[in-house]
C-alpha cells in the first residue's frame, strides 16, 4: 500500500507540474507582459523573504529551461 501511496503522490506532483506549465505557457501565449510583472512581482517578494538575487535568478532560469524544453541550465 505505501509503494501505491508513493507513486500516487510521485504522478500528482508530476501532474500539477504539467498543469502549471500549461497555465503558463497559456498565459506567455495571451499576455506576456503580464507574465513579466508576475515574475517581478514575485520574484521582490522573495528577496523580501530573504532569498538572494543569486536563488532567484536561478529559480527563474530553471523555469525558463523547463518551459523551453531546454535540458541545459544557463549558467
Amino acid at each position: 500500500m505505501a509503494d501505491f501511496e508513493a507513486l500516487a503522490s510521485i504522478l500528482r506532483l508530476s501532474m500539477d507540474r504539467d498543469f502549471a506549465n500549461a497555465v503558463i505557457d497559456f498565459a506567455l501565449w495571451r499576455d506576456p507582459e503580464r507574465v513579466a510583472e508576475v515574475i517581478a512581482s514575485v520574484s521582490c517578494q522573495l528577496e523580501a523573504r530573504g532569498y538572494s538575487a543569486q536563488e532567484i535568478a536561478a529559480a527563474i532560469d530553471e523555469l525558463l529551461d523547463e518551459l523551453n524544453g531546454d535540458g541545459q541550465p544557463r549558467h
